[in-house]
């Protein structure tokens, strides 16, 4: 009996976990698995529990068939968990079919502002649109329609012709798209033409005699009649770029007074009136100059205007090249202006005007030509970098002199020399646009054929050859290199020296074509360098230099000197005495003892040694 009362309790207990199942069940669907709480309840599963009730027998210990089913009730709870990943599939793939939908992405008009009567265009692009859809355009003037191609439609419009000024709504549908869009096109009040002026001239007329009238129009096309009627026969004339000029007579039998010109322009619904004066004339002749004749847009000339009438008050000076009119007051007969020409000018000729005045009459008129030339284009410097490498063969472990020489380069600019081995140097130019730094060949580098670059700061560059070898090069402990190689008569060059075996301090004697020697001192890099001018006099030609050092193989190296098309010897007086010509020191680069140590080139070669002192006077080259 005990044990059928435990078994008892226990079946209760389980009933009772099984009926508390949907409620143990309400955290799952909170997290996204609402479906499956609602479709899996476990109601019938705590109603079959009892079913082994139905053996008479036993009917008391009813907890055994729940005892039994219990596990079973756990196991279908399970699966219907499992099952809740299906509907969110269902609702990913709604949504992608949702965003898939047909839809009008944009609207344009080809304007936003347009007259009555004004065609224009509206291009509706969609997406997920087949081809051939139609796209409907109505609410301001006739419905059009186009058809739809890659996603697209243009759709041709004509505003009505009674438009009245105002924003106007269009209405934009495709077919097979839910939604619509719209779009706002604005009616503005065509420009009306219109007569701007009129200047009649001379504006004192004789009988008989010939006058004109040039008109200006604004919104005018091309071939409209320009009338002008009052004095004489009527005219007429053509526009052409908004202006006409109507050639008219007055009449012999025309009395004297002032007559009224009547200018009426085909389409412009305004006329203009003018005054003309019939009587006695004064004669007159005018002339009109301009200086210069030639300028370029945006300068400024000077218009000087005569007159043979000594009474004239007036001028007014026109010209397409000038903005506006230019008056001014003459003194019997004469007057001068300064009239500045439009930046925008393009290159031509352009009239210049001249109405001279007395009173308030045009007595003479007198034109001229201004010719406006195109402006000159400003050459670019080109900018340029040279690398040498003295020597250009260096044994493993040794060193070369890398020598750059640029062009159009502000002093100070540096200039990055890579080494094969991928090492950056940076070196800065001085006044001449030269410059120079020892580099080193590791000592666990493999002989072959290198390069060595130079860079700017602007992207240009120049490339030496580099050639490493195992042994000792025979002869090459000394290097000499003159930068640039080829010079103008007047100009100036470096020489460098370098040595990769030489303590610093060690003389080395560099000495040009005559045999006049200057002597330098190699410093702790192992180089030195000499600034060599070279007179405005000397011939060209090719000039041989040497240099030469104890225990060391001399070496030598060529300068070339041009002559310059226009040139002015200096007017120095050494003292020691060069044999002809002359020049300026250039101060010493190298370890020299002395505050100059220098050579001057003129006919014969001249060099000093160190500290040499050249005094007298010196005028500066004319190139």
């Amino acid at each position: 009996m005990r044990f059928n009362t435990s078994l008892a309790v226990a079946g209760a207990l389980s009933l009772a976990v099984l009926t508390a199942g949907p409620v143990l069940a309400e955290p799952v669907a909170e997290s996204g698995a609402a479906p499956t709480a609602v479709a899996t309840t476990p109601a019938p599963a705590a109603t079959k529990a009892p079913e082994p009730t139905k053996d008479p027998a036993a009917k008391a210990p009813e907890t055994k068939a729940p005892e039994t089913k219990a596990p079973e009730a756990k196991q279908t709870q399970a699966p219907a968990a499992k099952k809740s990943a299906q509907p969110v599939k269902k609702v990913t793939k709604a949504a992608k079919e949702q965003a898939a939908e047909p839809a009008i992405t944009g609207v344009t008009l080809s304007s936003a502002t347009v007259t009555a009567g004004q065609a224009y265009e509206v291009t509706v692009t969609t997406s997920a649109v087949a081809d051939g859809k139609r796209v409907h355009v109505q609410g301001f003037g006739d419905p059009k329609v186009a058809l739809t191609k890659d996603g697209k439609a243009v759709v041709p419009l004509v505003a009505p012709s009674d438009a009245t000024p105002g924003a106007k709504t269009l209405k934009v549908s495709v077919e097979g798209v839910a939604t619509h869009s719209s779009a706002t096109v604005t009616v503005v009040e065509a420009a009306k033409p219109a007569i701007v002026d009129a200047v009649v001239s001379p504006g004192l007329v004789a009988p008989g005699g010939n006058y004109t009238v040039a008109v200006s129009t604004k919104d005018v096309a091309d071939g409209k009649r320009v009338h002008v009627q009052g004095l004489g026969d009527p005219k007429v004339a053509y526009v052409k770029d908004g202006k006409a000029t109507v050639a008219l007579t007055a009449p012999a039998d025309a009395a004297p007074g002032v007559s009224t010109l009547t200018i009426s322009v085909e389409g412009v619904e305004t006329q203009l009136k003018r005054t003309i004066e019939v009587g006695q004339t004064i004669p007159s002749t005018a002339s009109v100059t301009v200086t210069p004749g030639t300028v370029h847009a945006g300068d400024k000339v000077g218009v000087r205007v005569r007159s043979s009438e000594p009474r004239a008050t007036d001028a007014r000076v026109t010209s397409p090249a000038f903005s506006g009119k230019h008056a001014f007051t003459l003194a019997k007969g004469q007057g001068e202006i300064t009239a500045a020409t439009s930046n925008d000018l393009k290159p031509g000729q352009y009239p210049v005007t001249v109405e001279i005045i007395l009173g308030e009459r045009v007595i003479a008129t007198a034109q001229t030509t201004l010719t406006v030339a195109a402006k000159p284009v400003t050459p670019t410097p080109i900018v340029s970098v040279d690398l040498q490498l003295t020597p250009g063969k260096v044994r493993v472990g040794g060193s070369y002199l890398a020598g750059v020489h640029t062009d159009n380069v502000k002093p100070g600019t540096p200039v990055v020399i890579t080494t094969p081995d991928g090492k950056k140097h940076t070196v800065e130019v001085d006044d001449f646009g030269d410059a120079v730094t020892r580099l080193h060949v590791p000592k666990d580098a493999k002989p072959g054929a290198y390069e060595v670059v130079a860079t700017l700061p602007g992207g240009q560059s120049s490339t030496a050859s580099l050639t490493v070898t195992q042994d000792v090069v025979p002869g090459a402990d000394l290097y000499l290199k003159l930068s640039p190689g080829t010079v103008y008569a007047g100009g100036d060059f470096t020489a460098f020296v370098a040595s990769d075996s030489a303590k610093p301090g060690t003389e080395v004697v560099i000495a040009d074509p005559g045999g006049k020697a200057v002597t330098t001192k190699i410093n702790a890099h192992g180089v030195a360098a000499v600034r060599f001018h070279v007179s405005s006099g000397t011939k060209a030609g090719a000039y041989v230099f040497s240099a030469d050092m104890e225990r060391a193989k001399k070496v030598y190296a060529t300068l070339t000197v041009k002559k310059r098309v226009v040139a002015q010897a200096d007017g120095l007086t050494p003292r020691g005495g060069a044999e002809t010509g002359g020049g300026r020191v250039a101060a010493q680069v190298g370890g020299g003892t002395g505050g100059f140590g220098g050579v001057a080139v003129g006919g014969l070669l001249m060099a000093a040694g160190a500290g040499a002192a050249f005094l007298g006077r010196r005028r500066r080259d004319q190139v």
